[in-house]
């Protein structure tokens, strides 16, 4: 992992990625990170991903079940 101090304003580039971050705010327990990327790559915060992940199996499962009562 690559730890990188910024201040307000500053950024952090990725230029491979095309990928621009600019920190917006510092607050006491909030950092507000500002993401320019295009709009192919996928951006969201690993707290979001588990529950889509587990929606997204619950779903599946309930599909099969209704299947096979179906058949």
């Amino acid at each position: 992992m690559l730890v990188l101090s910024r201040k307000v304003q500053q950024q952090i580039l990725i230029p491979e990625l095309n990928i621009r971050i600019t920190v917006l705010s510092v607050g006491t327990n909030r950092v507000q990170l500002g993401i320019e990327a295009p709009s192919r790559i996928q951006i969201t915060r690993p707290e979001v991903m588990r529950p889509i992940s587990v929606t997204r199996t619950e779903t599946r499962l309930v599909e099969q079940e209704v299947a096979q009562h179906v058949c």
